[in-house]
């Protein structure tokens, strides 16, 4: 049965009561924005679930999908929050990929430019969807293996479009750590990451966060000893924990909630 929670925590990640809403996002005025397929939940137990809540985006892993991931947050025992998980547009298997490559076939010349696309066309979707949620400011974005690249992604290249970045068995290449922070802002970003994976191995991913830190961001890596690339119970937890404490810290932010309510 541990094989089997383990492995489900791998493939997927996991999520909360509450009946999920798949819709595609709306299109941006231009028509360059994806139309990604999105799912809705509330977690949490709020007095009252169309009051403005801090907000998460939550990013899967290569091959997954929104309606598994989604998961990844069943029995959620933190604040009342709104979760918006968003699936990627690239068909993978079973599945879906943000990206046309993957990390260990080598090629940045792919890479590089395929995961500072997805992370701007992801900044740009994210104006659009708050427009139709009642949230409490920006989001926290969050995601495991791709969707932790591209966690790591928007907090440094689009920190105005979220409040936090919690990336989880992620990083990033070479190619987008920047020399310095923006002159505008920064976001913090709370890194998870096991010393034990080979997908996305531990070493380079520390590198890269003393790079970012010498430069200046305001990033941190958690390393679990032992851990490969999937999110055991104490991953998950520490992961729980780390979203929570950004939905009390950063929310508050507030714009114009669906149909014309103020929030």
């Amino acid at each position: 049965m541990r094989r089997v929670m383990l492995l489900a925590l791998l493939l997927t990640g996991c999520a909360l009561g509450g009946q999920a809403a798949e819709t595609p996002a709306k299109p941006a005025s231009d028509g360059v924005e994806p139309a990604f397929v999105v799912i809705d939940r509330v977690l949490g137990s709020p007095a009252d679930p169309d009051a403005p809540l801090p907000w998460i985006v939550a990013l899967h892993g290569m091959g997954d999908r929104a309606d598994r991931f989604v998961h990844a947050f069943d029995g959620w025992d933190g604040p009342a929050v709104r979760l918006t998980v968003a699936q990627a547009p690239e068909p993978r298997g079973p599945g879906f990929s943000w990206f046309p490559v993957r990390v260990g076939e080598d090629r940045p010349d792919i890479l590089t430019p395929a995961v500072e696309a997805q992370a701007a066309a992801l900044a740009s979707a994210f104006g659009v969807w708050d427009d139709t949620r009642a949230v409490d400011g920006p989001p926290i974005v969050t995601g495991f293996s791709q969707g932790g690249i591209l966690s790591f992604a928007l907090g440094l290249r689009h920190p105005d479009a979220i409040a936090a970045a919690v990336p989880v068995s992620g990083w990033l290449p070479d190619g987008l750590v920047p020399p310095h922070p923006p002159a505008g802002s920064t976001v913090p970003i709370r890194a998870l990451h096991g010393t034990a994976d080979t997908v996305l191995p531990f070493v380079p991913v520390r590198r890269g966060v003393d790079r970012l830190r010498a430069a200046g961001f305001d990033v941190t890596l958690q390393p679990f000893e032992g851990v490969g690339h999937a999110i055991p119970p104490a991953m998950r937890a520490a992961w729980w924990s780390a979203l929570a404490d950004a939905t009390r810290t950063h929310a508050g932010r507030h714009t114009v909630a669906p149909q014309g309510r103020s929030r």
